[in-house]
């Protein structure tokens, strides 16, 4: 990881992210420190349908995010702010598919959401996660017929949905989706899952994120994206700042100060 390119200077965290700059990335992966990254590539390429690749769970659909988890024996010590929605079973039923996943490894958690159509779980490492009932719930992502096995959303904490819709729609290439009172959803690909999804609460920052978004350089060298993204609200971190594990890429904050990183277009394996 690289602390900092040649020219750039560091823009105080939190800015508002600028209407209008054009940013040079897309959305490739997702960034999960573990303590044992095999084991938990291989939780969750069974709980969604995907491969296994070294300490990577991937899609076989071009486009789709891979899980990228990295070593890391920091623990984990409160809610995570970004977090996997999952679809229901085939049948529709929440619950099935929340028993097919404890089987897996998973356990319920209580983070309290309180009484809500979703069930709320816990992979093997704690990270929490949802499955979503059959649509339409107002913020459900598209059905499994898609193709990208069972994600549904990407899920990012927001206490500013407007300013993050900006800085990640500018990030990632995603088109504005749906916007509500709860949320913000932004879409790689029409009427397809997964979406990111953006709303609060935002979950009190204690320390460097567990999971992060990763991105890559979509044409050009790797400075030009980071300059972009600085000029579109990012922060450019030291290394002390990042987090453990080894690093995907050059790391940065987003404008709410969430981490994540940037990588060489030739480094990033689709």
């Amino acid at each position: 990881m690289r602390a900092r390119v040649r020219g750039l200077s560091r823009p105080p965290a939190g800015g508002r992210a600028k209407q209008g700059v054009r940013v040079a990335t897309q959305l490739v992966g997702i960034r999960v420190e573990s303590a044992a990254p095999t084991e938990l590539a291989r939780f969750w390429a069974e709980a969604l349908g995907w491969h296994v690749d070294g300490t990577a769970a991937r899609s076989a659909v071009p486009g789709v995010p891979d899980l990228l988890f990295t070593a890391s024996q920091r623990p984990k010590t409160a809610k995570n702010r970004l977090h996997l929605d999952l679809d229901h079973a085939p049948d529709g039923d929440v619950d099935t598919e929340a028993a097919r996943l404890i089987v897996l490894g998973a356990q319920h958690t209580d983070i309290g959401q309180g009484a809500v159509p979703w069930r709320v779980l816990a992979d093997p490492e704690g990270n929490e996660f949802c499955v979503l009932p059959r649509p339409p719930l107002p913020h459900a992502g598209p059905p499994r017929d898609s193709g990208v096995g069972r994600l549904a959303q990407i899920c990012l904490d927001a206490a500013d949905m407007n300013r993050q819709e900006t800085f990640w729609a500018a990030a990632t290439g995603w088109t504005f989706a749906v916007r509500d009172a709860w949320a913000v959803r932004l879409s790689g690909r029409e009427d397809t899952a997964p979406t990111l999804v953006m709303g609060p609460p935002a979950a009190p920052k204690a320390g460097a994120n567990r999971l992060g978004l990763v991105l890559s350089a979509a044409d050009g060298p790797v400075e030009d994206s980071i300059r972009g993204l600085v000029a579109s609200g990012a922060t450019l971190l030291a290394d002390a700042d990042a987090g453990a594990g080894a690093e995907p890429g050059t790391a940065l904050v987003d404008p709410e100060g969430n981490e994540f990183w940037v990588a060489d277009a030739g480094k990033a394996r689709r």
